[in-house]
């Protein structure tokens, strides 16, 4: 009796670290995430949105795990402000210059924290949550928070998120040109589509 108890608990035991073994994952950025931003110009009473995205973030691998609904330690992503494109190489350069490229080169994401998820949305594979964290741009560091969606699809994670900021939250002027006829929004949505590896981690 007491050697099959013994032989119960311990396959219990492996079942038990095989499980953990299995969803233990670090989250990695595939080649092709994307993040950027999105307003509209004002010409003559005519609005045209406007776009611009970078492909060049980087950042490091976060710990996860499959049933995980929280950040177990922070992160930082970053990207050069230079690597911001619309399109159109005579709108990039203004861009540029208005961001003061040159003079601050990089834009920081600091990820600080994640909620809104639950256990039965992770389990499903998809769900909304809540990014945290701060935002430096232009030299200015901005808390933001982005709304997220999540889809878990073969190995990889997709994550699309949104916030809103304005030009002056980062201490610069609403673009404008030709003596104010043509004038930038206030505001501007912030974007991210991102996919993300799920790579396995060894234990420790």
């Amino acid at each position: 009796m007491h050697r099959t108890r013994f032989t119960l608990v311990s396959a219990g035991l492996l079942v038990s670290l095989a499980a953990s073994a299995a969803t233990t994952y670090g989250l990695s950025l595939r080649r092709g995430t994307r993040v950027g931003f999105a307003t509209t110009v004002s010409a003559l009473g005519l609005e045209s949105p406007v776009n611009g995205w970078s492909q060049a973030v980087t950042g490091p691998t976060i710990p996860w795990s499959v049933d995980q609904t929280r950040l177990e330690r922070p992160a930082t992503f970053t990207l050069p402000t230079s690597s911001l494109s619309t399109g159109l190489a005579l709108r990039d350069r203004d861009i540029q210059q208005i961001l003061e490229a040159r003079r601050f080169p990089t834009i920081r994401f600091d990820l600080q924290k994640i909620d809104g998820l639950n256990a039965a949305e992770v389990a499903s594979g998809k769900g909304d949550f809540h990014v945290g964290g701060s935002l430096t741009a232009h030299g200015l560091a901005q808390p933001v928070r982005l709304a997220c969606t999540f889809v878990r699809q073969a190995g990889t994670i997709q994550i699309k998120g949104r916030t809103t900021v304005t030009w002056r939250d980062f201490g610069l002027t609403v673009p404008t040109a030709m003596g104010g006829t043509v004038r930038a929004k206030d505001s501007l949505d912030l974007l991210l589509e991102s996919t993300w590896d799920l790579d396995r981690l060894p234990i420790h």
